[in-house]
């Protein structure tokens, strides 16, 4: 019976291991949703299947003299993701306004500097004239204040060259004929939406114009 019992609380204590192993990723999300409660725009950590999908146009058309930049990376599902997909880490560039998510990256991440900085500032990082092969945008941009909105569109719309590309995702499903920016900066190349993610989302690939 003592051997019948020390089974059974070793496997509920397993289950308490795995829960906490697993549950850390939310644990972290959630205290970001506390601290940026108005910015983050999301229930949930971004699943593998919109990561994935995040990257499908840069797995195409990725030079390894470009630097790929990521708009508000977050706990990193979608960085995991760029750094597969680029042959130089080093290149890819992260901005983040939330301190706390920064320093989790750089020790998630070691290859990367991760920059502590709004995306409206993305300009100041691109310098000795670089190329910009592609920006990944994980901004919720439907609920930003618009001006913030319009200032972050400027930037992006100023770093990227004829190659560019930027990718952006919403969980607004609803098909726009604009950008989320300023009409006429921005042209849809590509749209399409990712329902294995909570809640489901539209992935839109543009290219400056």
């Amino acid at each position: 019976m003592l051997r019948v019992s020390t089974s059974f609380y070793s496997v509920i204590s397993s289950g308490e291991q795995l829960i906490l192993k697993f549950g850390s990723k939310f644990l972290h999300f959630w205290k970001l949703r506390v601290d940026r409660a108005r910015s983050l725009g999301t229930v949930a950590p971004s699943s593998r299947y919109l990561a994935r999908d995040m990257v499908t146009e840069l797995k195409k058309n990725h030079s390894e003299n470009g630097v790929v930049v990521e708009l508000g990376p977050g706990n990193g599902a979608i960085t995991r993701h760029i750094l597969s997909s680029v042959q130089d880490p080093e290149s890819v560039l992260p901005i983040e306004i939330s301190s706390d998510s920064v320093e989790k990256l750089n020790r998630k991440f070691p290859v990367l500097n991760a920059v502590h900085d709004s995306a409206a500032n993305l300009e100041k990082y691109i310098t000795n004239g670089q190329k910009v092969q592609a920006i990944i945008s994980g901004l919720p941009l439907r609920v930003m204040p618009r001006d913030c909105v319009h200032q972050i569109g400027e930037a992006i719309h100023n770093v990227m060259g004829p190659d560019s590309i930027y990718v952006q995702y919403t969980y607004d499903l609803r098909p726009k004929k604009d950008a989320y920016f300023k009409r006429g900066n921005f042209k849809k190349i590509s749209s399409r939406i990712v329902w294995r993610n909570l809640p489901p989302a539209r992935v839109d690939v543009f290219v400056a114009n």
